[in-house]
């Protein structure tokens, strides 16, 4: 199995579509602070597949562009189907599953709760799945 970090505007739209549905049960949190969570997680997931530790500077460039991108509203206005969704969290998903302790986080949880729902919704308009990853 390979894992690669999900892009920054992959995780800022992820982050924007799971907030809008779902909050963590700690309180209330913002689309920046969730895209952070996710993009933590993704290269945690990444760095304990491969057996490595992503540069502190790195990650921190990489977790300000996430958030950056997830304060936009152009993206918040994209059109993306429920099947897109579905395949973009799946994608997430797969990418953040190397360790136990990323697959026990509510971070993963509330993105898992998000792609059932798009898998619901698509199969119930009789779509499948659509696509992988956002660019």
């Amino acid at each position: 199995m390979s894992a690669f970090v999900c892009s920054s505007r992959h995780i800022a739209i992820l982050a924007q579509r799971v907030v809008e549905k779902y909050q963590p049960s700690d309180g209330p949190i913002s689309v920046p602070d969730f895209a952070e969570r996710l993009a933590r997680l993704n290269v945690e997931s990444v760095d304990y597949r491969y057996n490595e530790t992503t540069d502190a500077t790195e990650l921190a460039e990489f977790v300000a562009e996430c958030r950056r991108q997830a304060e936009d509203p152009k993206l918040s206005n994209e059109r993306i189907s429920d099947s897109r969704m579905w395949g973009a969290a799946s994608c997430f998903l797969y990418q953040s599953c190397e360790s136990e302790a990323c697959v026990k986080s509510e971070t993963y949880r509330l993105v898992k709760r998000f792609e059932d729902c798009c898998e619901s919704m698509s199969k119930q308009n009789g779509f499948m799945r659509e696509g992988w990853s956002i660019n």
